[in-house]
């Protein structure tokens, strides 16, 4: 069995966005850990050889963080205590919508293998009664303008500020991971608007909905692909920038649109050694997850990793 060490010392608190604009930032402060703290992570069945020509690589160069950097990146990992991801409703939100999050709870759960639940939504007027909570009014620039008055006009949230003053403090007991989700426009320091943010060592994430409901036929895919990658942002890993993954960097909803709903073999490697979960098992459950939403692609796709994974894990026990 191949273990991994890891002596913890100072861990970064970053929040990592998805932005308008290609760029990513982060920002934050350094959290004390024990330095006699000892990590194991068990790499064992870890490899994903089998399913690497089932992925469409995108860099001839390895641009993502590496197996091993990630294990000595202290992640943030569920434990006995903590092992719930739970989605947060933030502020007006349609009965459509909150019923939308609801249906959301199984494709996660599979995706994730770990509880997932819903909060209760909690008003916006709850969270502007937080003084730290920025929010200003907003018009964006395709809107034009007539003699000078803005049309339009929308009030944002700015998102790392709601982040750090509710949606953190708000993380229940149990949660590995707090997803908050609103309707309302979000707004950071650098940018007019952005779909989402992550802490990558406090286990919490952010996304808007407002930017992702033009096309109603693809709502639930953008809200679904959104999440899923905040969440994952939420269990330490970095966008992805080798592969077509879930995890790549959006610059626009269309960009979202036509992105794939899977990890990159890496990404799920590190997933994998951070939850622990069986890969045969997660792929069975997606499989079956995607036929009841009619979606032979996704069913196709999930068939063949869980074949090449079964043939190899075969293999290697002959």
């Amino acid at each position: 069995m191949k273990q991994i060490r890891i002596l913890i010392g100072l861990v970064p608190f970053l929040f990592l966005s998805c932005t308008s604009n290609s760029s990513e930032s982060t920002v934050g402060s350094k959290k004390e850990a024990d330095p006699n703290s000892i990590m194991v992570l068990d790499t064992t069945g870890a490899d994903l050889n089998s399913i690497l020509s089932l992925h469409k690589r995108v860099n001839f160069k390895n641009r993502d963080q590496s197996l091993i950097d990630y294990a000595k990146s202290n992640p943030n990992r569920p434990d006995s205590i903590r092992k719930v991801i739970y989605l947060l409703p933030l502020g007006d939100m349609s009965e459509a919508m909150e019923s939308l999050l609801n249906e959301e709870i199984a494709y996660l759960s599979k995706f994730f293998q770990l509880p997932v639940k819903v909060l209760p939504r909690i008003p916006f007027n709850d969270i502007k009664k937080i003084d730290s909570v920025k929010t200003r009014m907003y018009s964006s620039p395709s809107y034009g303008r007539i003699k000078g008055e803005n049309l339009n006009l929308t009030e944002q949230i700015e998102g790392n500020s709601l982040m750090e003053f509710f949606v953190l403090p708000n993380k229940p007991a149990d949660a590995i991971v707090i997803l908050g989700i609103t309707d309302h426009d979000l707004y950071s320091r650098n940018y007019n608007f952005i779909y989402g943010t992550s802490s990558l060592k406090g286990g919490a994430g952010l996304i808007s909905t407002h930017r992702l409901q033009d096309n109603p036929y693809e709502t639930q895919s953008n809200i679904r692909k959104s999440a899923t990658k905040q969440i994952a942002n939420a269990f330490s890993i970095f966008n992805v920038k080798d592969y077509l993954c879930v995890m790549n960097f959006h610059k626009s909803v269309e960009e979202l649109e036509r992105g794939v709903y899977y990890l990159s073999p890496l990404a799920l490697q590190k997933l994998k050694i951070n939850i622990g979960f069986d890969y045969n098992k997660r792929f069975a459950d997606l499989r079956d997850f995607w036929k009841t939403q009619d979606n032979p692609y996704m069913v196709d796709f999930y068939s063949k990793c869980l074949t090449a994974h079964m043939n190899l894990t075969k293999a290697e026990r002959n």
